[in-house]
């Protein structure tokens, strides 16, 4: 007989499945972190799986074929000595034991961006879960009564599907999820329709967005009141739940950042947004593990700046990006261009000094000239400044008062953050990384 449906059966079946079924949701937390970050999206999940994570998902695959074996000689063992029904069901355990050691280890690693057991985080979850113990049930119920183990065995084969259920699970979900996230967008949308005046900055490039978007909040403060996205809140809903739960009507500017993984991402926050102010910090080949190719990722930066062309509005550029001067030539709104090395560019940076406590450099328009001084160290941030002192300039801030609010400026958290530990000094850029970030944070370490 197949299924064998007697009570005590069924009781036992449903108990090792949900012991099964625990431990994986416990395990699948990393693979879920990742489609979390990847914005929920199956292709971009599939290349971390088969990518930057296959290491451990072969270390996984070789602990499971591990634990089969094991299992399978158990089996073999007791069925060669008795056919004791209880006796068969106890040498799951070490599958369980060894189940209870790596999912505890995937429990206590620490992450650099921690998941958020956001809404949509739980219900991918829960569908995710359901559905290997459906999987489970079905396979522990099939190799039933002599052959009981096999199926134990093979579940442990089967926790290797729980990394490829989670993409089904979020295809089963994608209807649900796509009606909710466009009656959030909606909803966000319809509330900057009430903002007639409201200022909207967008900032994107391939790095130095957050920074930028901080330090620009921090120059607007002495003039406008500011609602700016927080951390590194840059994906559409990252944006919608900016503006449905921070923005307020007495918010005179809005800052947005605008991150993109694949092309066309601008384009979709900018139609939420519709920004009649931007920023392009740098374009650069960030990103080519899901934008695939150069052009991709430069037409979607691009997008800012058609937008912002299309609201008549006004657009700051970096002059030391080789791609941002090709977005200048094309631009037709209003622009301006912003350099450490180039005197022609409407505001630039000359004579950029580091040492151990702080960054000190003159910062120039065509016809004005202030000497800063500021706690962020390295040409970096000086970029960002620059960048952030062009808009806020702009929009009516003196230079006077730029430099006053450099002068105030504090690193972003794991930014190239210099963290005093008596003895020693941490400069902590953890964050992220690319090749002009680093070689900046080698030449900041050589002051030391």
């Amino acid at each position: 007989m197949i299924f064998d449906f007697s009570n005590f059966q069924l009781y036992v079946n449903m108990i090792l499945s949900i012991i099964i079924t625990v431990l994986v949701g416990i395990i699948i937390i990393r693979p879920m972190r990742a489609m979390q970050l990847d914005e929920y999206k199956n292709k971009l999940y599939l290349d971390y799986l088969f990518g930057a994570y296959r290491l451990k998902f072969l270390s996984v695959v070789a602990y499971c074929l591990a634990i089969f074996a094991i299992c399978f000689s158990i089996m073999n063992l007791i069925l060669s000595l008795t056919n004791d029904y209880f006796l068969i069901n106890l040498s799951i355990l070490p599958f369980i034991v060894f189940s209870c050691i790596f999912a505890l280890m995937n429990y206590k690693q620490k992450y650099k961006v921690p998941f958020k057991f956001t809404k949509r985080f739980t219900r991918l979850f829960v569908v995710n879960l359901a559905l290997y113990f459906i999987i489970c049930f079905l396979i522990i119920s099939i190799f039933t009564n002599y052959i009981k183990l096999i199926g134990v065995s093979i579940t442990c084969v089967i926790l290797l599907l729980s990394y490829f259920i989670l993409p089904f699970a979020n295809l089963i979900l994608k209807p649900i999820e796509t009606l909710i996230n466009k009656s959030y967008i909606n909803k966000a949308k319809n509330k900057l329709k009430d903002y007639k005046n409201l200022i909207k900055i967008g900032i994107t490039g391939s790095y130095g967005k957050t920074s930028t978007k901080f330090i620009l909040s921090k120059m607007l403060e002495s003039k406008y009141n500011v609602c700016k996205s927080e951390k590194s809140f840059n994906t559409q809903m990252g944006v919608v739940k900016t503006i449905l739960n921070d923005l307020k009507p007495y918010h005179d500017v809005l800052i947005v950042e605008m991150g993109a993984n694949v092309k066309n991402d601008i384009k979709k926050l900018c139609n939420i947004v519709s920004p009649n102010y931007g920023i392009v910090t740098a374009v650069g080949n960030q990103h080519l593990r899901t934008f695939k190719t150069i052009s991709n990722l430069i037409t979607t930066k691009y997008q800012l700046v058609s937008e912002v062309e299309k609201n008549n509005g006004f657009i700051v550029l970096n002059a030391d990006s080789k791609n941002c001067m090709e977005f200048y030539k094309k631009a037709k709104c209003e622009k301006m261009i912003t350099s450490l090395s180039n005197f022609s560019a409407d505001m630039f940076a000359m004579d950029v000094v580091t040492d151990l406590d702080c960054t000190t450099f003159n910062l120039y328009t065509q016809s004005e000239k202030v000497v800063c001084k500021t706690k962020l160290l390295g040409k970096s941030y000086i970029e960002d400044i620059v960048l952030a002192s062009a808009m806020a300039y702009k929009l009516g801030v003196s230079l006077n008062e730029i430099q006053i609010a450099i002068s105030r400026l504090t690193p972003v958290e794991h930014r190239l953050e210099k963290i005093d530990k008596g003895e020693y000094t941490i400069l902590d850029d953890a964050f992220n990384s690319n090749y002009n970030g680093f070689l900046n944070a080698l030449e900041v370490l050589s002051t030391f």
